[in-house]
């Protein structure tokens, strides 16, 4: 029989509003009891095809941001180089839309899966769930990007509800605007007060961040 993972913590928040540092003080307040998958990692293996280093810097967030969205169909693939706002960018680098396109139809025809709108949340549940088959695993998970309302929906259909999910935002001054879906296609989920936790991340790392934490931990567990 399955084991469902028992409590997925999923993080929302714009570019730089420090959802990854929160994912790392969680884990320091728990003893490192969530593992860490992110929505994103499929991209990025991707991004690390054409040279991206891994750096979160404008350049490579824009990249990831044009592979998101040609998996999302945004983009109609033509063989020219990507007409949007990335489009300096992308002839600079001399990266084609089809390179990318067929990237990506690779990586979901090796894995067996369709090139699908709900694919990234899929590859996420069977990677959990590959962890909680096996001996002694962890079956707390935490989800850095949660960035679409159908990635919670999915998350929880797949865990057959059985699983305690807790919806996290987090927010932040001065961070960079995007003007892509990926940015703010939670702006609703957050009106309809649908996430569980809202957190100010607005001081230092070491002192209000960390004790906001302390106060979440408690809260969830």
């Amino acid at each position: 029989m399955l084991a469902h993972p028992k409590h997925i913590i999923l993080i929302a928040g714009r570019a730089g509003s420090g959802k990854d540092t929160m994912c790392k003080l969680i884990n320091e307040e728990t003893n490192n009891e969530y593992k860490r998958i992110a929505l994103a990692d499929p991209l990025k293996y991707i991004a690390g095809q054409f040279g991206w280093s891994g750096k979160k810097d404008k350049k490579s967030r824009e990249l990831l941001i044009l592979i998101g969205q040609i998996c999302r169909k945004e983009i109609v693939v033509k063989g020219t180089f990507a007409n949007s706002y990335l489009y300096n960018k992308i002839t600079k680098d001399k990266i084609y839309k089809t390179d990318i396109y067929y990237k990506l139809k690779h990586y979901c025809e090796i894995r067996g899966k369709k090139f699908e709108d709900i694919f990234w949340s899929r590859i996420l549940m069977e990677e959990i769930n590959q962890i909680c088959s096996t001996v002694e695993s962890t079956r707390k998970f935490i989800i850095p990007d949660f960035r679409f309302p159908n990635e919670y929906s999915q998350i929880n259909v797949a865990t057959s509800r059985l699983t305690k999910i807790t919806t996290v935002l987090i927010k932040r001054d001065n961070c960079e605007y995007i003007n892509d879906p990926s940015e703010y296609s939670l702006e609703k989920f957050e009106k309809e007060n649908k996430f569980n936790i809202i957190i100010n991340n607005n001081g230092t790392i070491n002192n209000q961040l960390r004790n906001k934490i302390k106060v979440f931990i408690k809260e969830v567990m």
